[in-house]
């Protein structure tokens, strides 16, 4: 049965309610890897530790998370986890050439824009990288915040401090909507700090 309502009128409602967006980059705004295979990318990082004369426990060889290897490299020490960010930082920017936009984000984000509704960009990727997509497709002047990984810091630390934040400073009651799943422990934290 057809309600005879557009495709996208749900998120229409959505969105008209909306006062603030929080939006996770990858996957509700592109897809980052698409034109990147991504064991690519765990065993450039899995080289780099080894290069370093540091062993790779079984835990970090069989892994394709690339936060398990950056957060086992900030274990061993900071220059090791500097050397490995400085990496995966390199080559998510290097994706962000064949990311793949996910469909009507960039309307959404500009809709948001007209409307002077804010939006934050939560990444556990680089802000190089967040920001060089957003510029690359002329989008990054729509966007209030990127809270993302500046360094070899842990990702849920840098989240954390961003979204606190911004929520703190701009979000009240129930106006924001937030879209992926890259915010989900900032929130909790938020949360959890009043």
């Amino acid at each position: 049965m057809s309600s005879g309502r557009a495709p996208f009128a749900a998120l229409d409602d959505i969105l008209s309610q909306t006062q603030h967006l929080l939006i996770s980059f990858d996957g509700p705004v592109c897809s980052l890897y698409a034109g990147t295979p991504k064991p690519h990318i765990t065993d450039r990082l899995r080289e780099i530790i080894a290069m370093k004369g540091v062993g790779v426990p079984k835990t970090i060889e069989d892994t394709d998370n690339w936060l398990e290897i950056l957060s086992y490299a900030a274990s061993v020490n900071l220059d090791l986890a500097a050397r490995v960010e400085s990496e995966l930082t390199a080559v998510e920017s290097a994706a962000v050439t064949t990311a793949a936009p996910t469909p009507y984000v960039h309307e959404v984000l500009t809709a948001c824009r007209d409307s002077a509704r804010p939006v934050a960009i939560i990444s556990n990727h680089s802000a190089a990288a967040v920001r060089a997509y957003l510029v690359l497709h002329d989008l990054y002047g729509q966007i209030r915040l990127i809270s993302a990984r500046t360094g070899p810091r842990s990702p849920e630390v840098v989240l954390w401090l961003g979204l606190n934040a911004w929520l703190r400073r701009d979000v009240v009651g129930d106006g924001a909507v937030v879209a992926g799943d890259g915010w989900r422990l900032g929130v909790d934290l938020v949360d959890e700090q009043g």
